[in-house]
């Protein structure tokens, strides 16, 4: 179980290949008398079980929100981005959409536990959506793709002490991996004709150009040991901090970020959809996808042509 009896459910809304989380908080509490604490019931029992196991997963699964969320232990990781971890993750989440119904029955619930069982079950709905659309296939994002959130990293990652910095070349040793395997994957879904609009693949092909284009001693990823705090390392532990931090950025990094660029500038962007059709009703699958995302983001069963009515209503 979790160290607090809280549940946090993060909901995450991809805008391209990097997820952003904003975390609900729910309380569960404890089934006591005065005198004696009786055990939880069956329902609320297996609800605080399932929830605590998909919070685990979640982050095992995205170890740079745990970073961002200040929750220990993920520093030294990087996201397994392949076709096989997303697999698991979907077959897991799967299973435990159908646990929740079969093992927390709603009407063996009582005040915040029902609140919490239609959270848990809305997040895993909503992460269902995501993994059936594969944005990962064809999204090319010039606000949230790695260019961008993974050179951020540089700045949000503790670098405090020694154990620290050592986590985090670790994780910058992993990032190669992560960047190679959304390579992968746009290439993938280009031979399934899905590309971003031309407009986006113009403007993550330019970052990745600028990037490239800097001495590595001025990308944000090498800039950390200037945070280290003064007193908190010895001598030789920054300097090895330092010479570990530009060995990774020039041999592995760097590398990794030109072949993402390459893949983007040469292949993607030459097949790029044409800013008319910007929607992702212009995605193979698009419709269905589309679809998904509205009961997501509005919680309604609703369909979308609706919701485009209704802003074509409000002009």
């Amino acid at each position: 179980m979790l160290a607090s009896p809280t549940l946090f459910l993060a909901t995450c809304h991809h805008s391209g290949p990097s997820p952003r989380a904003s975390v609900i908080q729910t309380d569960f509490p404890a089934a006591t008398t005065s005198a004696v604490a009786w055990p939880a019931p069956r329902a609320a029992s297996a609800l605080a079980r399932l929830a605590d196991e998909y919070w685990r997963a979640y982050l095992d699964a995205d170890p740079i929100q745990a970073t961002l969320l200040g929750i220990p232990g993920y520093d030294d990781r990087m996201p397994d981005e392949s076709s096989e971890a997303r697999v698991r993750r979907r077959q897991h989440l799967a299973n435990l959409r159908g646990r929740l119904d079969v093992e927390v029955p709603q009407a063996e619930l009582t005040g915040t536990d029902i609140v919490t069982r239609d959270l848990l079950a809305d997040q895993i709905d909503a992460d269902l959506a995501f993994a059936d659309c594969h944005l990962e296939d064809w999204a090319v994002d010039p606000r949230d793709g790695p260019q961008v959130s993974y050179l951020d990293l540089a700045a949000l990652q503790s670098v405090k002490t020694p154990v620290a910095g050592r986590a985090l070349v670790a994780r910058w040793r992993a990032m190669p991996r992560t960047i190679d395997q959304k390579t992968a994957h746009l290439l993938n879904g280009l031979g399934a004709g899905k590309v971003s609009a031309r407009s986006e693949v113009e403007r993550v092909a330019r970052q990745l150009d600028e990037l490239l284009t800097t001495p590595d001693a001025t990308w944000p990823l090498s800039a950390p040991p200037a945070r280290v705090p003064l007193g908190a390392w010895s001598d030789s532990e920054r300097a090895a901090f330092q010479a570990d931090l530009a060995r990774v950025v020039a041999e592995g990094i760097r590398p990794a970020f030109a072949r993402y660029r390459d893949v983007i500038r040469d292949r993607i962007l030459p097949r790029a959809r044409g800013d008319a059709a910007v929607g992702i009703r212009n995605v193979p699958g698009g419709d269905a996808c589309y679809a998904a995302l509205a009961r997501v983001h509005t919680s309604l069963a609703i369909d979308p042509q609706q919701v485009h009515q209704l802003g074509l209503d409000e002009l």
